[in-house]
Formats: C-alpha cells, sequence, structure tokens
C-alpha cells in the first residue's frame, strides 16, 4: 500500500470515528457536584436514586438543559457537607443555602451566593388546642442540621431543649404523640408532611412563636460564572419557575400569616 492510500484510509477512518463519538455538540464538558443536606423535605428538595427531587431538583433540571450543563448530586450530612464545600473543595455547589447560615472566619474563602429562589417560612407548631407559650417548651423537636438559632437567641428555649430528627415526619409523629412540646419546620413542609401522615387535624401552626423568614439560594465557592448563569436563568425564566412552584405545592411568594389552621 502506497503512503498516499494509507493516509487517506487513516483520514476516512479519523472522521468516521468523530462521526461516530456520542459526544454532542454544545454538550457540556464536565459535571458539577451540586452537595445538599440528606433529608427529604419535600416539597422543597429531597433525593432518590442519586437524583435530586422536588422543586429544587426540578428547577435545577430545567437550568442543566436550558445552560448545558451538567449536575451530579450528592446528598450529605450537614457538618461533612460544609467540611467538603470549605476544605477539600470536592462540592461545586450548596443548594439550598442562605448566607446566615454560615459563620466565615478571616480565612474562610468567600462564597457567592444566586438571586433569592424561594421564599422560605420556618414555623412553630403545636398540638391541636395547645398554643404553647415559648418560655413554656420543655423539648423542641427540629431536624439534624437546622438550628432554630432565632428561638435559641431569645433566651426562652436552651441548646439542651433542642431534640433533633432525622426527618420531619419522625418529628411531628413525635409531636403528636406527646413526646416533643413544639416542632420547628418549614410550613410548607409541615403542611405537605401532615398530609402524608394524616395528621393535620392534630397539629397547629403555634401563633405565639415568630416566623422565621428568608429566602433559599444556590452558593459556590469556587464558580460564581455558573451562578451568574443561573442568575440570568431565574430572571429569564420567571414564568416557569412559578409553574414549578404551582406543581409542587408551594405559594407564589411562600409567606404565611399566622393562622392556628395548619391547612389555611
Amino acid at each position: 500500500m502506497s503512503l498516499r492510500i494509507f493516509t487517506y484510509c487513516f483520514s476516512v477512518l479519523g472522521i468516521s470515528a468523530a462521526l461516530a463519538s456520542p459526544v454532542a455538540v454544545g454538550a457540556p464538558e464536565r459535571a458539577f457536584v451540586v452537595g445538599f443536606e440528606n433529608l427529604q423535605y419535600a416539597p422543597l428538595f429531597g433525593h432518590r436514586n442519586g437524583v435530586m427531587t422536588g422543586f429544587m431538583g426540578a428547577l435545577l433540571a430545567d437550568f442543566e438543559r436550558e445552560a448545558r450543563v451538567q449536575f451530579e448530586y450528592e446528598p450529605l450530612p450537614i457538618n461533612r457537607l460544609y467540611r467538603l464545600l470549605f476544605d477539600e473543595a470536592r462540592i461545586g455547589f450548596k443548594f439550598p443555602d442562605n448566607p446566615t447560615w454560615v459563620v466565615n472566619s478571616a480565612t474562610d474563602p468567600v462564597i457567592s451566593y444566586s438571586r433569592p429562589v424561594i421564599a422560605y417560612a420556618n414555623v412553630l407548631l403545636s398540638r391541636r388546642g395547645e398554643d404553647v407559650d415559648l418560655a413554656k417548651v420543655n423539648m423542641l423537636g427540629s431536624i439534624r442540621g437546622i438550628t432554630p438559632a432565632e428561638l435559641l437567641s431569645s433566651n426562652l428555649l436552651l441548646v439542651e431543649q433542642v431534640l433533633y430528627f432525622n426527618g420531619p415526619d419522625d418529628m411531628l409523629r413525635a409531636l403528636v404523640q406527646g413526646r416533643i412540646d413544639a416542632a420547628y419546620v418549614e410550613q410548607t413542609v409541615a403542611r405537605q408532611v401532615s398530609l402524608q401522615l394524616r395528621i393535620e387535624e392534630k397539629i397547629q401552626f403555634n401563633c405565639s412563636a415568630p416566623i422565621v423568614s428568608g429566602h433559599y439560594h444556590l452558593s459556590t465557592i469556587k464558580h460564581p460564572e455558573i451562578l451568574q448563569k443561573f442568575d440570568a436563568f431565574l430572571v429569564s425564566n420567571g414564568a416557569r419557575v412559578d409553574e414549578l412552584k404551582k406543581q409542587h405545592g408551594l405559594h407564589a411568594s411562600n409567606s404565611l400569616p399566622c393562622s392556628a389552621a395548619l391547612m389555611d
């Protein structure tokens, strides 16, 4: 075989291999790891078969498709999640996050946060007919990784009076059973879990306690350029974001006037 023929055959084979490659034009070059708390916190977020579920999972999936980025999801205990984000730099993003949830030291890297994604309202629940004053709470339930800092700072509650649970379902069962006096949880999560457990008639919002409100954000240390794309996605897809909220039973503003009726 002459050198010219050999070169021609090699070139044709190379072109054929390139055409057969499964990598599409514009496909993401690599995956970014999104870390989140190892919780089933529906309708906001949860996980199944290695994929983030709930409103936040659906939102990130839409963003992946539009921005041509690829996420991998890793549910982790909250302490390990922050350690990996800060120290080992294995986690590219944390979702959800909020600037008030972590106290940075002068040596910690700077965390960048996205625009607000959705509002939250953490409320106190009590058994129906028992609007318990904070000063009379002997044992408060909360979710592991979610510290009721505002309630503890009121000096009406001590750290040793907080019992942490692995999930909201276990905590609300404990409330109904009388093992705790009150429960601290996000209000839309309280609604959904109480319906699933069929205990919505047995618990109520505690109107004597303050509602702790804020917003969930996407955060990162290493990839602020992706946050810029995410912010642009939120702005240009406002109608789609509202549609996802509606699909997951979330109020447009997620606001909550104090009302004793859990399902109002």
